[in-house]
């Protein structure tokens, strides 16, 4: 299951370099954290006028954390989350995928609500028939391994990328007066007990649900030459999550404060149900897709772990029919879960889930992986700032790779 990765030579493009790593990071938050609108309604729109705060401080968040754990991936040449964990917290790394497991579990629950949801609404298949869709589908293409995956992943997110711009244009266009108006007369929060700092802490505590995601952009580290790749790595990954908020929020907020979007399971299917009905067939397909793409990238995530630990206790990996009936199995289980409702998971499960990787990943980022930064001794042949980069790697620092995510 593992195998080194070692230093690319030559010189790696600019891509590689600053933007590769925000996009292989995009492509596996968008579905789960766009798609439906859900997440955007209960952690920036619900506070009104004051919601873009939170959008800023879920940026700011991603955008600190990016740059620690992409130094640290730089400078100690470890590019796979558990050496880097081990860095961190030491023989308690396997913590956090626990907490993958779980919050993996329930966010593919929402995914399988809000695809039941869209499909019934738009194309009037039954629930019952998308779930077990999903589940045959998402074990078939796991079945055809990671190539098959990576292909599923890119496409839809380049799709919905595309698909959010025609839709925020299209809402604002019709709506973009009411949008106007609502901030001109700063429309208060739905809670009037809540601030400026309600909001912000909001836009945190949503950032901090992306700290499962960052396993999946770490191997792209390996072009990164200098510290300021790590910085603008970490700015372009804070934008490419915030922008789609940023569209999402201002649609939202051309209705606020109208209970038939904010109490919506799926806020952008009830935003987009008077524009005709080739755009919420188009927006249940291409959404369909995309949150089936996103948890196939959770779902390969959980096996990749499921089969290290295996390895850990001197088992076999899964081989591909175990891929395929964990995976199932793993689906069935989210299926139970996602009769919670999108609304109860959202509000409840993603914030617990977020709780969890602050306490696990990001407080030890803020703290020992500083002063790793700061004091610590590059891996060995890394010259710190932009020389260049040996393969092996200073004590402590795994050079293993246990796949994207």
């Amino acid at each position: 299951m593992s195998s080194a990765i070692s230093h690319p030579s030559g010189n790696p493009s600019l891509f590689k370099r600053v933007l590769l790593a925000g996009l292989v990071f995009q492509s596996v938050a968008i579905g789960g954290a766009y798609a439906t609108g859900r997440e955007t309604v209960e952690y920036a729109a619900k506070f009104g006028t004051l919601g873009w705060m939170s959008v800023l401080g879920t940026f700011a968040l991603l955008a600190v954390f990016a740059y620690l754990v992409f130094e640290l991936c730089r400078k100690f040449r470890v590019f796979e989350y558990r050496g880097l964990l081990k860095l961190l917290i030491g023989p308690f790394y396997w913590v956090y995928d626990f907490l993958y497991l779980l919050l993996g579990v329930t966010i593919i629950g929402v995914l399988i609500s809000a695809a039941g949801s869209i499909m019934a609404d738009t194309l009037s298949v039954p629930v019952w028939i998308t779930s077990v869709g999903l589940v045959a589908i998402v074990a078939v293409v796991l079945f055809f391994g990671q190539a098959v995956v990576e292909r599923f992943n890119s496409t839809g997110t380049v799709l919905l990328t595309v698909g959010y711009v025609l839709f925020a244009v299209l809402v604002l266009t019709v709506k973009g007066d009411d949008l106007v108006a609502n901030f001109r007369d700063s429309a208060p929060p739905l809670d009037p007990d809540s601030t400026a700092w309600s909001s912000i802490s909001s836009g945190l505590i949503y950032g901090s649900l992306y700290l499962c995601i960052f396993p999946a952009a770490m191997p792209v580290m390996r072009f990164a030459r200098a510290r300021k790749d790590s910085f603008w790595s970490a700015i372009n990954l804070g934008w490419l999550i915030a922008l789609p908020l940023f569209l999402t929020y201002f649609a939202v907020m051309a209705f606020y404060p109208d209970p038939a979007v904010l109490d919506a399971q799926i806020p952008w299917l009830r935003m987009l149900s008077d524009y005709g009905p080739w755009v919420v067939i188009v927006f249940g397909l291409l959404v369909g897709w995309t949150l089936l793409a996103t948890a196939v990238g959770l779902v390969q995530g959980a096996l990749n772990r499921v089969s290290v630990n295996l390895e850990d206790f001197g088992r076999k990996p899964l081989t591909r029919k175990g891929n395929a009936v964990t995976a199932a199995v793993t689906l069935i289980v989210a299926i139970v879960i996602s009769q919670a409702g999108i609304v109860d998971l959202v509000a409840k499960g993603y914030t617990a889930g977020a709780w969890g990787m602050l306490i696990v990943f990001g407080l030890p980022l803020l703290t020992r992986g500083v002063w790793l930064i700061v004091k610590g001794a590059p891996a060995t042949g890394n010259t710190g700032d932009g020389g260049n980069t040996g393969d092996t790697a200073s004590p402590g620092a795994e050079q293993t790779s246990e796949g994207m995510r």
